[in-house]
């Protein structure tokens, strides 16, 4: 994957039960785009392995914005603090 593709994964992205995600937007220049550089959506299978970080950093965020006092998590699965797309440039 290419860097701003990973930027812009959303939690809705990853199939936990089966095991993929899906590239669907792309970070370009600092702006969400829904497209990757080459107009395709891709599906990327996920081993077992990244899949549980994955788990484990969606139960990390989920106690610490409800630590904030949301019951909600940032779409993002990389964010910043305040919940938005980091910063690529």
């Amino acid at each position: 994957m290419r860097l701003g593709e990973v930027a812009a994964l959303q939690w809705g992205d990853v199939d936990f039960n089966g095991k993929f995600l899906v590239v669907r937007r792309n970070d370009v220049e600092g702006e969400i785009v829904p497209f990757t550089k080459t107009k395709k959506i891709r599906r990327i299978d996920l081993s077992d392995t990244l899949l549980d970080a994955l788990q484990g950093l969606k139960r990390k965020r989920r106690e610490e914005w409800l630590k904030r006092g949301s019951s909600e998590i940032p779409e993002w699965i990389f964010c910043k603090r305040q919940g938005n797309p980091p910063d690529m440039q």
